[in-house]
């Protein structure tokens, strides 16, 4: 057994998470994205080659709990949210993107 690259306490309930490519977020490459149902966040770790968390930030707050999240091939990144109950879309600051 091994012990875990990080925990929450309380628990943030992750709901879904996926390593980001990088792609259209390219200093994000390799970060893992995870949903919160509790506490309604998506937040961004990033973790050392030797697998030590080195930094942990929440990108989106205020929602309310965030269930899955991915990302499509050219590295944008989709959430789902309870309430409004939607569908979100992260794209880059500055970024031009078809509806």
């Amino acid at each position: 057994m091994e012990s875990p690259l990080t925990h929450w306490s309380p628990s943030i309930a992750p709901g879904g998470a996926v390593f980001s490519p990088g792609g259209a977020f390219p200093n994000w490459r390799g970060d893992l994205l995870v949903s919160s149902l509790v506490q309604g966040n998506l937040r961004r770790l990033r973790f050392d080659p030797e697998g030590r968390l080195l930094e942990e930030e929440i990108i989106l707050e205020g929602l309310r709990r965030t269930r899955e999240v991915a990302v499509d091939a050219g590295g944008l990144i989709y959430l789902t949210a309870e309430r409004p109950g939607r569908v979100l879309r992260l794209i880059p600051a500055g970024a031009e993107v078809s509806r």
